[in-house]
């Protein structure tokens, strides 16, 4: 949906149309939001989805930092990093009729989610630019993004939404000014 899973993590709490949503707060909207993001279901659904809940607090608060040029507290990056201990990677050598490949086998140990969203937000903060890590101009919206344009210019987590809303509020404004 957002491009990376942290950035789904983040924006699973919103604000549309004036209302809260939280697709992390019920069994079954957790349930459906999994299946959107293409993730496989997990067998302890309840344990996942609490830790998720946590940890998207965690990583809200890691990305206000970064996103003003601030390193998180070590509280907030050992937070991040409990997950992620439950991630084994052991490189290997395969070969076939082509040659020699180096593969990456990956093993979680535990509950599967956390991990792989920690790491999606562990891979942004270490490959990205804190720049372009920002929230919706819109004031009735709470989405955040990644803004990946060339010139850094994003505004709105959906040009097609939030974009356009402004557009027709400041033409509407234009008009109003005219008259």
């Amino acid at each position: 949906m957002g491009g990376k899973l942290w950035l789904d993590l983040l924006n699973s709490q919103l604000v549309w149309n004036g209302e809260p949503v939280d697709h992390l707060a019920q069994a079954e909207s957790f349930r459906h939001w999994v299946e959107v993001l293409g993730l496989e279901a997990p067998q302890d659904w309840d344990g996942e989805r609490r830790e998720l809940v946590a940890l998207r607090q965690i990583i809200s608060s890691a990305f206000d930092d970064v996103a003003q040029g601030r390193v998180p507290a070590p509280a907030v990056i050992d937070a991040i990093n409990q997950p992620l201990a439950r991630l084994s990677v052991t490189p290997r050598l395969h070969g076939d009729g082509a040659g020699i490949h180096l593969h990456h086998d990956r093993t979680i140990n535990g509950r599967r989610l956390a991990v792989l969203f920690a790491e999606s937000f562990a891979q942004s903060l270490t490959e990205g630019e804190p720049a372009r890590l920002k929230h919706c101009e819109n004031p009735r919206c709470s989405m955040v993004f990644h803004d990946f344009g060339r010139n850094n210019r994003r505004r709105w987590c959906s040009t097609t939404i939030c974009g356009n809303r402004d557009k027709v509020a400041r033409y509407r404004q234009r008009k109003n000014t005219q008259d």
